[in-house]
């Protein structure tokens, strides 16, 4: 199929939508809700009993991605047609249920759509006017996207979460701001990649607070990079 075929099928495709979805936005809408958005108690009732959708895991924020919203308690008209209607499935509410069930199941195993709801999250789960995520909603919001049915962030011999979560409350109790939300994954990519993080040096681009949490963690648990050098320095002598 070329290009202006695969278009005007999208563009059809959105036009067949909109009616359907108009409708099952319209039914959403509590009695205090203004015409083009719903509230966190209609937000909150359609992710949970309409969907039964999970709002303690990482599920709840498949969903929120899916109808772009822009805060957790609120879904607009635009964002629920425009992110519905872009999906290629049917507009209806078993389609919309069977997708976020799909789709959370890939979070464990495809590493970018996990990234692309990893981002999301910060963006849906900070207030409107602010920047930066505090502590507390930031580790409930990696508690989420970290656990089952997220991606691990462990390894055979660290909880790293939970390590991360206590350097932070320890030595950095202060807000996350997008980039060090961001610089965490990929950290955390890294550091299951190798858990020795030997990725890492006092002269590379990480942010500040990661620098700080190796050094902790080396503290902590010993640096096992000067382990293995030893061990080669044995073997060559």
């Amino acid at each position: 199929m070329n290009e202006a075929m695969k278009a005007y099928v999208a563009s059809n495709n959105k036009y067949s939508q909109e009616a359907p979805l108009n409708q099952i936005f319209n039914s959403l809408r509590g009695a205090s809700d203004p015409k083009d958005s719903i509230g966190i108690e209609s937000s909150m009732t359609y992710l949970a009993e309409t969907l039964n959708v999970n709002l303690e895991n990482a599920e709840m924020f498949v969903a929120l991605e899916a109808v772009r919203a822009p805060s957790i308690g609120q879904i607009t008209r635009q964002g629920f047609m425009e992110g519905w209607s872009s999906k290629g499935i049917d507009a209806n509410i078993k389609a919309h249920a069977v997708y976020i069930r799909d789709y959370t199941n890939l979070l464990s195993r495809d590493p970018g759509y996990f990234k692309t709801v990893y981002r999301y999250a910060f963006v849906v789960g900070k207030e409107p006017d602010q920047k930066s995520l505090s502590l507390e909603n930031a580790t409930i919001y990696w508690n989420m996207l970290f656990g089952t049915p997220g991606w691990q962030w462990k390894t055979a011999n660290y909880d790293w979460l939970s390590l991360w979560v206590e350097y932070l409350n320890e030595h950095y109790p202060r807000p996350v701001n997008k980039d060090m939300w961001n610089q965490t994954l990929e950290f955390a990519r890294k550091a299951v990649e190798d858990e020795t993080l030997s990725f890492w040096n006092e002269d590379g681009a990480w942010p500040s607070v990661i620098d700080g949490f190796v050094a902790w963690f080396y503290e902590k648990f010993g640096d096992p990079r000067g382990k293995a050098k030893e061990g080669d320095d044995e073997e060559s002598d």
